[in-house]
């Protein structure tokens, strides 16, 4: 089994994956009610579903995505972004906590972005009970601080990152995910361009420079992150 704790995916894309042999769990973000409403009528089990309103689209109103929250596996990606989003903070720091608010309240694990805020989430996050997965970190402060708030982390695809290489060498074992973030972002990280047929194998290779790094077996990480994935979204059976 490969599994891609987060990404993002076009309705052609995902059902060429899933016309693939290779058993998948995919979870797939949805940041607009038309997403939402699909991926969350999808019904497939190898598709799961973080619904949110991503902080580039903090300018929106959230009231059109809460009928979907309930019926996600994780609320997000949500977060804060001072890099690549003109939204004003404020604005996203306040719907920012309220879907943490919200995701307390429904007893869901959260999907987070924080590019270029993280100290600012930092006290946030921590306030923050339920299970969280922090997407593809790649500042080179407060990594110590969030793992030790017990996050999961998934390893981003860009390994020419050097906090990347850091996430994938330093997350605890038992709080280690890996993602893709979609098709177009592993070409706008890598310049490599991928047709869903080819991200199996692209995974593969990620899970074992990961399994290198850590030196361990790719056999052994590749249980171990089926059994993270489960924890993460609630459904570990022991």
């Amino acid at each position: 089994m490969w599994i891609d704790a987060h990404t993002h995916l076009t309705g052609d894309q995902l059902s060429r994956l899933l016309a693939l042999p290779e058993e998948t769990r995919l979870l797939v973000n949805a940041e607009t009610p038309e997403q939402a409403a699909w991926l969350t009528g999808e019904g497939s089990p190898r598709v799961l579903t973080s619904v949110g309103l991503h902080p580039w689209r903090a300018a929106e109103p959230l009231e059109p995505l809460l009928p979907f929250f309930e019926r996600a596996d994780a609320i997000g990606e949500i977060g804060m972004d001072s890099v690549w989003c003109e939204v004003p903070l404020r604005r996203q720091r306040e719907i920012f906590l309220r879907q943490l608010q919200l995701a307390e309240q429904m007893g869901k694990p959260v999907v987070l972005h924080l590019k270029g805020c993280e100290g600012e989430c930092l006290p946030l996050v921590a306030d923050f009970p339920g299970r969280k997965l922090v997407h593809w970190y790649s500042s080179p402060h407060f990594l110590a601080e969030y793992r030790a708030l017990d996050c999961y982390f998934t390893v981003g695809p860009d390994w020419a990152d050097e906090t990347v290489r850091r996430v994938a060498l330093e997350t605890p074992l038992n709080r280690l995910l890996l993602e893709t973030d979609g098709p177009d972002a592993v070409t706008w990280a890598t310049g490599e361009t991928l047709t869903p047929e080819q991200l199996p194998g692209w995974m593969n290779t990620h899970l074992g420079r990961v399994a290198a790094l850590r030196g361990i077996d790719p056999a052994l990480l590749s249980a171990q992150l089926e059994h993270n994935f489960k924890a993460f979204l609630g459904r570990d059976e022991g």
